[in-house]
């Protein structure tokens, strides 16, 4: 697999200079839009490989003309590869992100002159609006329309949204749209047209790339459509009324029920739907109410972001005092904060981020660092890896501490107050250590990042990119990344989004739970070391962050090849349970929520 990967990116790369020689003299007599479009719409009908990598060459050429004549300036070589190299089925490597957005632009309105829907596929709706805002310049130059798509958009618009050439959504509104649209085929096709939400999957331009086929390819894809005929959203709604009723040493101690307080429930038992009146269902969900009133605090067990996104935190569900609080949870909480809840959905199916990127029939993307995954995305997706442009380094030093008492000093001294100018930004594993660290942080100018959702939304809280930005920004992670490749993404990102002077610095002691759980014998054996003798942990802990990081690196790769199967032996499971399930309504439906 390794020689065929090699000598197949060797042949990709000779044809890359051959395509870029060619595209040369394209560019120096471009066709106009109406002569590209017209090539572009016959090289996709007649399916001849020749002739359609012609009209791509054509059409690129055409559409690098109109976008210079619309900015009035030239596209940087880089970014050229970069749109040609995507067109070509690529992953390529581009540092700063406006290069990315622009390259993936170009991409995009080459393959939508074919008349072919094209998608450009972001992480999160506030991704999409983003990269649609930076994107748009190109695309209103080639005359081409483009929609942002979001998960709380009406059905209509979002109908109207996917008759657009160029679409950009998050992954999982995209991967469930598309998922819904072949379970609506399957189920009724054999009855007449079914009326489809998308235009199909044909190209599918990711940006990011690493985070959409790394870091988000993980967690499944649900296909649900909202129905409750349970009344479960009702019966969330009225335990959260009749908990505020009870009184703590009266009507409850805790979470336990005393008899007034279940004498005062069952005076409200005909207020309940049907299916819970039933004593114990009934208590499960004030009690979880309770629980959510009392036990739950934001910045450790959960963050409303801005749009009333709610966040939970990825070890909440260990915290539950009992297992039944899962269900409805985020619904519950979201009722105690006065948000709208999100819908009461039921489940017709699932599928996973690599199952839904197959679909596409062209795939390519743009990250700004793919070390380490380039063997995956050949095996997976078949994509080449190609460096457009190479980054300048960015080295992040290692402070090891021997115990937790050091490694607060060290944190205290790195992202506290200071003599310099620098921004701090303290990039953070969990949302829950939030609440314990903060008080360690005293510069006027900090803020706090997760790891997992990157530093753009903390950079622009810092300033930068306005009139007052910092002079410069240390980076500090309180814990080394999950891999090398993802800390090498972060720092990338956070050196792009800033200006002026750039440091970073990663904190680990011999007592994290980050590595005792990735290397439980070795970090025990070194936190007996560092007892006897601190001075270990300088010289062993280093190497061990980076054994841990490479096993986890391993470990993941290798849950996400094995993905694929999985998720078609929970699909045959799912299959015995949807064949006696009703048929859903055909046309657009609400985005997916969360299933009680």
């Amino acid at each position: 697999m390794g020689l065929h990967r090699h000598r197949a990116r060797r042949r990709w790369l000779a044809s890359q200079a051959t395509a870029r020689a060619a595209l040369a003299l394209e560019r120096q007599q471009p066709a106009d839009l109406a002569t590209a479009h017209q090539a572009a719409r016959r090289a996709a009908v007649r399916q001849e490989p020749a002739l359609q990598q012609l009209a791509q060459l054509q059409g690129l050429a055409t559409v690098l003309a109109a976008v210079e004549s619309h900015q009035g300036r030239a596209v940087p070589a880089p970014v050229v590869d970069t749109a040609l190299a995507l067109l070509r089925h690529a992953a390529v490597e581009l540092p700063a992100l406006k290069d990315r957005r622009l390259a993936t632009a170009l991409a995009a309105a080459t393959a939508a002159l074919a008349g072919e829907p094209v998608h450009v596929v972001t992480t999160s709706d506030e991704d999409a609006a983003a990269t649609a805002a930076a994107m748009r310049p190109v695309f209103d130059a080639c005359g081409l329309s483009a929609a942002a798509l979001s998960l709380d958009m009406a059905p209509a618009a979002l109908a109207a949204g996917y008759r657009a050439d160029v679409v950009l959504a998050g992954v999982r509104r995209l991967a469930a749209d598309l998922a819904r649209d072949e379970h609506l085929q399957s189920r009724l096709g054999a009855d007449g047209p079914v009326p489809l939400l998308t235009r199909g999957a044909a190209w599918a331009l990711l940006e990011p790339l690493d985070r959409v086929l790394a870091d988000e390819a993980l967690g499944p894809v649900q296909l649900s459509v909202a129905d409750d005929p349970s009344g479960f959203g009702a019966a969330l709604a009225l335990a959260r009324r009749l908990a505020d009723t009870l009184v703590t040493g009266v009507h409850h101690d805790g979470l336990d029920l005393l008899d007034a307080g279940r004498e005062l429930l069952d005076t409200h038992t005909t207020a309940w739907p049907p299916l819970w009146r039933a004593a114990a269902r009934r208590d499960d969900l004030v009690r979880q109410a309770l629980y959510v009133r009392d036990g739950l605090q934001r910045g450790r067990d959960y963050e409303l972001a801005p749009g009333n996104l709610l966040w939970l935190d990825e070890g909440l569900s260990e915290r539950l005092p009992e297992r039944g609080f899962s269900p409805g949870l985020s619904q519950a909480l979201q009722l105690r904060l006065g948000v709208p809840m999100a819908p009461i959905t039921r489940t017709l199916g699932r599928t996973s981020v690599p199952a839904f990127c197959q679909r596409y029939r062209h795939l390519a993307g743009t990250a700004p660092a793919l070390a380490g995954l380039d063997a995956e995305l050949w095996q997976a997706h078949g994509l080449t890896l190609h460096v457009a442009a190479p980054a300048p380094p960015l080295p992040c030093s290692t402070r090891a501490l021997p115990d937790r008492a050091a490694w607060e000093q060290a944190l205290a001294d790195a992202a506290g107050s200071g003599a310099d100018s620098l921004a701090r930004l303290v990039v953070l594993r969990r949302a829950a250590d939030l609440a314990s660290l903060q008080a360690l942080v005293q510069h006027p100018r900090a803020a706090w990042a997760l790891e997992a959702v990157g530093p753009q939304t903390a950079l622009q809280a810092l300033g930068f990119g306005g009139p007052d930005a910092p002079a410069g920004l240390r980076v500090v992670f309180a814990e080394p990344p999950d891999t090398a490749r993802a800390e090498l993404a972060f720092l990338r990102r956070a050196a792009d989004a800033s200006s002026g002077t750039f440091e970073a610095v990663r904190l680990v002691h011999a007592h994290s739970r980050w590595l005792a759980d990735r290397l439980p014998l070795p970090a025990a054996a070194l936190r007996q070391l560092c007892r006897l003798w601190p001075g270990a942990a300088p010289r062993l802990l280093p190497a061990l962050v980076a054994w841990a990081q490479r096993c986890t690196a391993r470990q993941t790769r290798a849950h996400r090849l094995a993905l694929p199967q999985r998720e078609r032996q929970l699909q045959q499971q799912l299959s015995f349970t949807a064949a006696r399930s009703p048929a859903p309504t055909p046309g657009p439906q609400p985005a997916p929520g969360t299933s009680p």
